[in-house]
């Protein structure tokens, strides 16, 4: 079975934090008016400016891209890379809970570099699937996931684990 699917991040909390930076830099820019804290609000201003902008950046840049037997990787930071499911060395599955809420993690470690999803991510349950399938038709060695990692993504794919 071909499958081509992204994994993208959810772009619902982008909107907030965009909206809280223009706030707090509108009274940064009210604060620049005061002679005595001028260099103090650049340099926060500044700073604020850039973490944000990475904030913002970071969930935009990140992307996996799934055309059949092909796997592209963009991580938060823009590093690409290129694989097959053939060179995965280990799948780990995680579950995390926050805010009472169950939260299933997947990293994936391969000899080029290694990245995270997680189910809150668009395209995540396609992901697992994936997994599964290219585990039983070998394109993905057995060494690389556990029984238990295998279990909890079956589990998770058949709804039983949420």
């Amino acid at each position: 079975m071909q499958m081509d699917f992204n994994i993208t991040n959810s772009k619902k909390g982008l909107v907030g934090v965009v909206v809280l930076f223009v706030l707090i830099q509108t009274g940064l820019f009210v604060l620049l008016f005061d002679a005595d804290l001028r260099l103090f609000v650049i340099v926060l201003s500044i700073v604020f400016f850039a973490t944000c902008i990475t904030a913002i950046l970071a969930p935009l840049l990140f992307k996996v891209e799934v055309r059949g037997s092909n796997i592209s990787v963009r991580t938060h930071l823009g590093k690409s890379f290129r694989i097959n499911p053939s060179e995965i060395t280990e799948i780990v599955f995680r579950t995390n809970y926050y805010k009472s809420r169950q939260i299933v993690m997947l990293t994936i470690r391969t000899v080029r570099g290694k990245f995270r999803i997680n189910q809150d991510m668009n395209g995540f349950q396609q992901m697992a699937e994936y997994i599964l399938e290219k585990l039983e038709n070998g394109e993905i060695s057995r060494i690389a996931v556990t029984a238990d990692c295998k279990r909890n993504l079956s589990n998770f794919v058949t709804r039983k684990l949420l």
